[in-house]
């Protein structure tokens, strides 16, 4: 649709072009299509010289996904104006397309129809790509899919966004990384995302490495515009500062962590824009998920073999999630794959570890609202008493949140198998294949 609409630009028939163009909006569902969208009618408008809308529109497209084709045509623009090259406010851009008749995001039919694909996938790996979808329609971070990633040599795990890039170590030279980098990512929006060990540091030594990289940069002409020093939770020292790179203006942000007695750079930039870009926002989330694993596991993924000694490696992955974002889209899915990965099949007919996968499911939540984090143990010790796991069903239930629990019907199934009477024969061959799974 895009090309037909291209065709006809290129026959000079301007007007028909822009009739295609936005003949698309009805069918676009990822943010590549709808940054495309607002380019095509950013030429338009600027052919037709209403630069302020077309400088609008162009900047709107690097919101969804950012291109050289935009940014040289807001050099374009700023040259026909004769003045410096501006990104225009979000607030502007809103109040532009309002004016225009112009739709401010996705189309509302399609990111409804990619939501219910994603509920009929839960548990299949298609979820994975309509979870994706759905992420870059509404920059919801509760669908956004991440994928534990670790490093052996410094054994740190992050997770990566799965619209992230994981760049490979022979590129790192032709990047400039250095080789204390521990993970470089090419992210959408932002390019270059890195993970660089700076050394040993105890927590009282912190603090004053924190504040002589800042005077350091100080004293090399830099100004810094914000610096914040986060001690809840994780100690993270946080810096942003202004740079100019090939006469743009860009925000450099840079994160020190401390971790495990050792401190590490986390470094992004991105443009000088306001509000920060969204993905610039993600960045930004993904810095607290660098933590130390305690056992060396394959460096692609955590969940890449199927060994016993992966549980407890599992088990902290979902703690950890828990403890972040509690019931979130993420922390459903590891209990997923969790019970999907070790429930044993015993012989048993397909439908039964199916059945006893949702019960699982329930179990997990219940222990978690209650005590914030889960064990083999723990779950194991709710499993021998179908009585005392009612009981235990009841105190908890009421811990969980309502809202988030409706965006999982097959928890709130879970949860109901456990809560009904007459139904012990079920759950007891449920609890069974639960409990010789471990």
């Amino acid at each position: 649709m895009f090309e037909k609409g291209t065709a006809y630009r290129l026959s000079g028939n301007i007007e028909r072009f822009k009739a295609e163009v936005e003949k698309t909006y009805s069918y676009i569902y990822n943010s590549n299509y709808m940054s495309r969208f607002y380019r095509e009618l950013g030429f338009y408008f600027v052919e037709r010289k209403l630069y302020d809308l077309g400088n609008a529109l162009y900047t709107y497209s690097n919101y969804f996904y950012k291109t050289d084709t935009a940014e040289n045509e807001l050099k374009y623009i700023a040259q026909q104006e004769n003045r410096n090259v501006m990104y225009t406010p979000i607030n502007e851009i809103r109040q532009y397309l309002r004016d225009y008749n112009i739709p401010l995001n996705f189309n509302k039919v399609i990111t409804d129809c990619i939501f219910n694909e994603l509920q009929n996938a839960k548990g299949r790996q298609i979820a994975r790509y309509f979870s994706n979808l759905m992420y870059e329609m509404t920059l919801n971070k509760d669908f956004i899919w991440l994928e534990p990633i670790i490093n052996e040599n410094y054994g740190i795990k992050i997770d990566k966004p799965d619209h992230w890039e994981l760049l490979s170590k022979s590129y790192y030279e032709k990047y400039g990384l250095s080789e204390n980098t521990v993970f470089a990512f090419l992210a959408p929006q932002i390019g270059l995302y890195t993970v660089v060990y700076m050394g040993e540091c105890s927590d009282n030594e912190f603090i004053k490495k924190f504040d002589d990289i800042i005077a350091n940069l100080k004293n090399s002409g830099i100004k810094i515009l914000t610096q914040y020093l986060d001690t809840i939770g994780k100690t993270i020292g946080k810096l942003c500062f202004e740079k100019t790179e090939n006469g743009t203006n860009i925000l450099q942000n840079e994160n020190y962590i401390l971790e495990n007695n050792r401190i590490f750079r986390i470094c992004w930039k991105s443009q000088n824009v306001n509000p920060k870009l969204e993905n610039d926002e993600l960045a930004s989330s993904i810095v607290k998920s660098l933590i130390t694993v305690n056992e060396t596991i394959s460096n692609e993924t955590l969940y890449e073999n199927k060994e016993n000694n992966d549980i407890d490696m599992q088990i902290q992955l979902i703690n950890d999630e828990f403890n972040k974002d509690g019931l979130s889209e993420r922390t459903y899915n590891l209990i997923n794959d969790f019970s999907s990965r070790n429930l044993k099949d015993s012989g048993h007919d397909p439908f039964w570890k199916d059945y006893a996968k949702i019960i699982l499911n329930a179990i997990i939540v219940l222990i978690l609202v209650d005590k914030n984090k889960i064990s083999i143990a723990e779950v194991k010790e709710k499993c021998k008493n179908i009585n005392l796991l009612r009981e235990y069903c009841e105190h908890s239930v009421n811990e969980i949140d309502i809202v988030k629990v409706q965006k999982f019907p097959e928890l709130i199934n879970g949860i109901t198998q456990i809560r009904k009477n007459g139904a012990d024969k079920t759950i007891s061959s449920a609890l069974e294949i639960i409990t010789e799974s471990f």
